[in-house]
């Protein structure tokens, strides 16, 4: 009997390691995911496979030019993608179903990733607003944040202390000072501010209004309206972010450093805000330069992308380890 319950303790372990790089391979090829939409947009290469979908202009492997081999290496990426989430969920399902916030994430992230591939589906078929295209960038960020939630949590299980946390997660006891309501709330709005702010870039993009920052930086406009009043959204609300990002990571840092996730989080978020910001500007500086206006846009879109991310996680851990009413 000793013996069976050490062999089914080892298979346990097994699998949930599996799962964990099954997860983690996932969340990775969602943030690749999220990079090749960003290189078919800013590439012009929307219609590289003409309206047709999910063929390539009538064809399963695309004729060789660059916008339909850039556009159906986005689609391709995606399938395979979609394959690695219902994997995962269907891992999830079956080892960790005692985990309530693994499996929402788990199914959060299928959510997402059905939903961005018929927008995209819907963008190929129909014309579509700017607004609505915009849009798309923000479901596949979702989607992304979602399956870095899931990998942060499967990374942190261990089958031998789960009767420390509750299904939700939650620590059963800690020593120190809770997460208290204000700075609970704090972290919850700026998280929502933040995905704001990066719909309003992904505005930026899709109304074609990148020029506008030159105007805007030089202080030759003479209107809010259109273009320019389009950059001027996004550049004084990612300011209003940066000031906001600086006082969750003071209060994560000095409030709550007993808590090593929340303070690490805090640390990262702070670091991210200022490599954004330089990412910024490097943007602004290679507009009238293609090739280094396409890498300063991967860069850019990488850092918003792990920052709303790590803001995901530090709201779930805010919740985790909030003040218990007894």
């Amino acid at each position: 009997m000793k013996i069976v319950v050490i062999c089914t303790k080892r298979r346990v372990k097994a699998l949930v390691k599996g799962l964990k790089w099954i997860a983690t391979i996932t969340c990775v090829g969602m943030f690749l995911v999220l990079l090749a939409g960003t290189l078919v947009t800013n590439t012009g290469s929307e219609l590289g496979c003409g309206h047709d979908w999910p063929l390539c202009n009538g064809k399963f492997v695309p004729s060789y030019t660059i916008p339909s081999i850039i556009e159906w290496s986005h689609r391709f990426v995606t399938g395979i993608e979609g394959i690695l989430v219902v994997i995962t969920l269907v891992m999830v399902i079956k080892y960790l179903k005692q985990r309530k916030d693994a499996l929402l994430y788990a199914w959060g992230t299928l959510f997402f990733t059905v939903v961005q591939a018929i927008m995209g589906a819907m963008a190929v078929m129909w014309p579509q607003s700017s607004p609505v295209l915009a849009l798309h960038f923000g479901i596949s960020i979702m989607a992304f944040a979602s399956s870095l939630l899931l990998v942060m949590i499967v990374w942190k299980i261990n089958p031998q202390e789960q009767s420390q946390y509750t299904k939700w997660g939650e620590p059963i006891s800690f020593k120190g000072k809770p997460i208290g309501r204000s700075y609970r709330i704090f972290v919850w709005f700026t998280t929502i501010y933040t995905y704001i702010v990066v719909y309003t870039g992904a505005l930026v993009k899709h109304t074609d209004s990148g020029s506008a920052f030159v105007e805007l930086y030089q202080n030759t406009f003479v209107t809010l309206i259109g273009k320019v009043g389009v950059a001027l959204t996004h550049v004084s609300s990612a300011s209003f972010l940066f000031i906001i990002m600086l006082i969750v990571a003071h209060f994560a840092y000095r409030s709550y450093h007993h808590i090593r996730p929340i303070r690490k989080a805090g640390i990262a978020a702070l670091v991210l805000i200022i490599a954004q910001v330089i990412s910024g500007g490097i943007l602004v500086a290679a507009i009238s330069n293609e090739n280094w206006y396409l890498f300063a846009i991967l860069l850019h879109t990488s850092i918003i992308s792990a920052m709303f991310g790590v803001l995901c996680y530090l709201s779930m851990l805010v919740w985790q380890w909030r003040e218990k009413v007894k």
